[in-house]
Parts: C-alpha cells; sequence; structure tokens
C-alpha cells in the first residue's frame, strides 16, 4: 500500500497503520477483501519480493442497484505491469 502511495505521490495522506489493517481485513467479520498477486521464486523482484501486487476491495449496497463490489485499490509493482505471469498469479485470500 505504501508503494501505491508513493506511485500516486500521496504517501503524506496515508494515516491507517498495520494494526488498524489487521483488524480491519482479518478479524473475523471483515470490513474488506483482498487478493494478493504472487509470483513464483525463480521471478521475484530485485528486492527479494514475490508477492508483487494487490487488490482491495469491499461489498457495498446501492438503494438503487442493489447489492456490489467496489474496488478500492489494484496495485502491481511496476516491473511486473503488463505480464501475463502476474495477471495468472492472483491469489484470493478471504
Amino acid at each position: 500500500m505504501e508503494e501505491l502511495a508513493e506511485y500516486q505521490r500521496i504517501s503524506d495522506q496515508v494515516k491507517i497503520t498495520l494494526r488498524d489493517l489487521e483488524r480491519g481485513g482479518f478479524s473475523e467479520n471483515p470490513f474488506f477483501h483482498e487478493i494478493i498477486a504472487e509470483v513464483p521464486e525463480y521471478l521475484k523482484s530485485r528486492e527479494g519480493h514475490t508477492k508483487v501486487g494487490y487488490s482491495l476491495y469491499f461489498y457495498t449496497y446501492s438503494s438503487w442497484k442493489g447489492r456490489a463490489v467496489y474496488m478500492e485499490d489494484l496495485y502491481v509493482m511496476p516491473e511486473y505491469r503488463g505480464k501475463e505471469t502476474t495477471l495468472c498469479a492472483f491469489v484470493y485470500l478471504n
């Protein structure tokens, strides 16, 4: 999430803590859900990461349209954008 904020040049606006994220997304009744993009070890990033992207989404309800899903974030590290390996590697966590 920090990389996304840096990419958007809004790092100074990030107020949430790791603890907030843990409580909000990994509790018994999560407020949001996430999908992680992960590549095999042999495709790891220059920094050694195998988790190369994420999507954060949540369910909502519209009084006009009914149930809906809202995607808040979709981020893939720049070196993996536009590559089929990344698209095939999104892993659903919840």
